[in-house]
């Protein structure tokens, strides 16, 4: 049964988690740690810190193996739906328990909201969120999404107005939960053939998102969720790696400079000596072991749809820093492909479910199959066509290079539309300067956007 719901007036400002929190700000971390782990929540070497230029997150507070257990959210510590307003969306039902265990004469879960984006976050970030004149330099592909989207919460809405209405409460107050379970819920499917639905999962919604292959993986098992170390964190290699100065003005110097062998046998023997040093010191103080954030991938989610639902981005194509690559992103390329094809292939590459999705992929500066396959139906007979669509290779001499000749024209197009947008965007950031993290992010997408355009054009003849 959900909490009893107090008549109330109407509220002038959503509710959201600086009006129901009852903890002190600077002590709701920790508190919300303690109140996870007394409703059974395993929370190993881990905790929440703010991170320079990256909000909030969790970081190590001892050395972590691979494969290890990191944190598991057992299905009694999660928070479900109640089982009314059953004809609304799983997304719906779920913001409207929040919405209605957060305003209760005894709340449930507000130490764990307290912890949430406020409703001046989402504004901030989610696309939805923005003023008009910022939705204008959204980038074309994402504007379909952003647009589902949009869908998606007024169908919502619409689905729970007469709960809202009886019980004096605001879409303002719906809207912002919504947000919540958008950006922080999770599926369930308990066990036993049950209904599955979505769910909120304390503490795990600390961790940010990174590209597949990067990051810790997250399981849904029988009995809960759990997040599992995908590497060794803490060694005292990576660690003397990224902090150790003089390993790294060492591997520089030695990049730099043409040493004798002589002097090259010395300057090892010195970095050994310094590695060893730090070596020991990580062993008799584990604390200096800490300190990694963990990431975790939540999905193989593009930049575009991150941005839509999530309100941020991460690195795009080949990875910087010596990351791993982001093969999760594309840059779409429907409104530019799309309107070069004949009214005939466009009817061709429908009957084979091929008209649209279009893709460059920048880890790989490569296009994504189904645009080989559209832009072959402009260049190549019905037989030849037929054969690469079946087998992913051409009949006769290979047409990539044909492929990619045909596309640049449109993908300079492209290029020069998003060269204009990032002069837009640094023109209007002088004139709205409360909005940076807003020109941010759309910077960051463009950016992103015309350094793909750019590498692909580049490696056309």
């Amino acid at each position: 049964m959900p909490p009893r719901v107090a008549k109330r007036t109407k509220l002038s400002e959503p509710k959201s988690p600086a009006n129901v929190g009852i903890v002190p700000p600077e002590d709701k971390h920790a508190a919300f740690t303690a109140w996870s782990k007394e409703r059974g929540v395993e929370i190993r070497h881990v905790k929440p810190a703010q991170l320079p230029g990256r909000g909030l997150g969790l970081v190590t507070t001892a050395k972590i193996k691979t494969g290890a257990r990191i944190i598991f959210v057992p299905e009694k510590a999660m928070f479900k739906p109640y089982s009314f307003l059953t004809n609304a969306s799983p997304q719906a039902q779920l913001a409207v328990s929040l919405l209605v265990d957060c305003i209760a004469a005894q709340p449930t879960i507000s130490t764990w909201a307290a912890t949430w984006p406020t409703d001046v976050d989402f504004e901030h970030s989610m696309p939805l969120r923005w003023p008009e004149s910022l939705r204008d330099l959204i980038p074309p592909p994402v504007e379909q999404p952003l647009r589902r989207q949009e869908e998606d919460l007024l169908k919502d809405l619409n689905s729970v107005h007469d709960f809202l209405a009886a019980s004096e409460l605001s879409d303002d107050d719906f809207r912002y939960y919504w947000f919540i379970v958008n950006s922080r819920s999770f599926h369930w499917k308990p066990s036993g053939g049950k209904v599955g639905s979505m769910v909120m999962c304390p503490f795990i919604d600390y961790i940010n998102h990174a590209p597949s292959g990067s990051a810790c993986n997250v399981f849904e098992r029988a009995n809960g969720y759990e997040v599992v170390a995908d590497r060794d964190y803490g060694e005292f290699w990576s660690q003397f790696q990224m902090n150790s100065l003089p390993f790294r003005y060492f591997f520089l110097f030695q990049r730099r400079i043409v040493l004798s062998p002589y002097c090259q046998i010395k300057m090892r023997s010195i970095a050994l000596k310094v590695l060893r040093v730090y070596k020991r010191k990580i062993v008799t103080n584990p604390s200096e072991a800490a300190g990694e954030e963990i990431l975790a991938t939540y999905g193989a989610h593009s930049n575009d749809k991150l941005l839509v639902h999530y309100g941020f981005v991460c690195h795009s194509g080949r990875a910087p820093n010596h990351e791993t690559p982001n093969r999760d992103d594309d840059i779409r390329l429907d409104h530019i492909l799309l309107p070069a094809l004949t009214p005939a292939v466009r009817t061709q590459l429908q009957d084979v479910g091929f008209l649209g999705g279009y893709a460059l992929l920048p880890a790989s500066n490569e296009l994504c199959f189904k645009t080989q396959v559209a832009v072959r139906a402009m260049l190549l007979t019905c037989n030849e066509w037929e054969y690469f669509v079946a087998n992913g290779e051409d009949l006769g001499e290979d047409q990539s290079g044909a492929v990619r000749t045909f596309v640049a024209p449109l993908l300079k197009q492209y290029s020069d539309e998003a060269a204009e947008k990032l002069v837009r965007i640094a023109s209007k950031r002088e004139d709205l300067r409360d909005r940076n993290n807003e020109f941010d992010l759309l910077d960051t997408r463009w950016t992103q956007i015309a350094h793909a355009l750019e590498d692909f054009l580049d490696s056309v003849p």
